[in-house]
């Protein structure tokens, strides 16, 4: 089902004023996910998608079929930096039309901060993939997903979400992605091969310290090296499961969604 442009428009615009689905108010998710509210796809596709930049990513996980051929209901998933426009976290915008020389018309929320914004643009070098949610692109056919939560996260569950992890963890890779500087950690990220746009670990958000999570004074970090969260991102609540993966999702602040192996997350507290 694909809505009318009109109604489209107001449920963007609702969505960009209200948050929706774990999507923050004023942000061009939020606007593009009511959309998908609207055309009545399930919440479970499109929910904690994270980033604009990563929804493309994140959504071909969930078995959603991504790809560069643009349609009419699709959803456009920019990289960060791909032009001025999209910034360190990327962006989405909803496909209304596709015009005769392949480029789009987008409804989107958040460009230059307004609640409403229309445009035509190229399914270029800048997009990371148009994904395929209700517009008759199909979904490919994805492994058979466990469908019992681990031990881990049922504990998790059982404890009203809530999560403390205080233990240092190893430095296993060091990268410059999506404009900062991340760093992941293996048994974190559930194994090799590392997606770093899950499970990237800002810099920012980290102290370093020795092996037994003692803050050095030296706080330049490199592979090898031993980090730990900073007190304002080592509590709170998890945000999301994904229980095929064995996943834990927490939105930490502006940096967005991070996921981590619900089992090692566990053994951090």
């Amino acid at each position: 089902m694909v809505v009318s442009n009109a109604d489209a428009k107001k449920a963007g615009i609702n969505g960009f004023n209200n948050g929706i689905a774990g999507y923050p108010v004023g942000q061009c998710t939020g606007f593009v996910a009511s959309i998908l509210r609207a055309n009545k796809v399930p919440e479970s596709k499109y929910s904690y998608l994270g980033n604009g930049n990563q929804w493309a990513a994140n959504a071909k996980s969930r078995g959603i079929k991504v790809d560069m051929k643009p349609s009419v209901g699709a959803v456009v998933s920019f990289k960060a930096y791909g032009s001025s426009y999209y910034g360190a976290y990327g962006h989405v915008a909803y496909i209304t039309k596709v015009n005769s020389n392949g480029s789009v018309h987008l409804y989107e929320g958040n460009f230059s901060g307004l609640s409403f914004h229309e445009r035509d643009a190229n399914i270029d070098s800048a997009v990371a993939g148009v994904i395929h949610f209700s517009d008759g692109g199909g979904t490919t056919t994805p492994p058979k997903p466990n469908t019992k939560d681990s031990a881990a996260i049922q504990e998790f569950k059982k404890n009203g979400n809530a999560y403390k992890v205080t233990k240092a963890f190893r430095v296993d890779e060091l990268k410059q992605i999506n404009g900062m500087w991340q760093i992941v950690n293996y048994k974190l990220a559930g194994g090799k091969p590392v997606n770093w746009t899950n499970n990237g670990i800002p810099v920012a958000i980290v102290d370093k310290t020795d092996s037994a999570g003692k803050k050095t004074s030296n706080q330049v970090l490199k592979v090898g090296d031993y980090a730990k969260f900073m007190s304002s991102f080592d509590n709170g609540t998890i945000d999301a499961y994904d229980t095929p993966t064995n996943g834990v999702g927490i939105i930490m602040g502006k940096y967005g969604m991070i996921w981590f192996n619900a089992d090692e997350f566990k053994k951090m507290k």
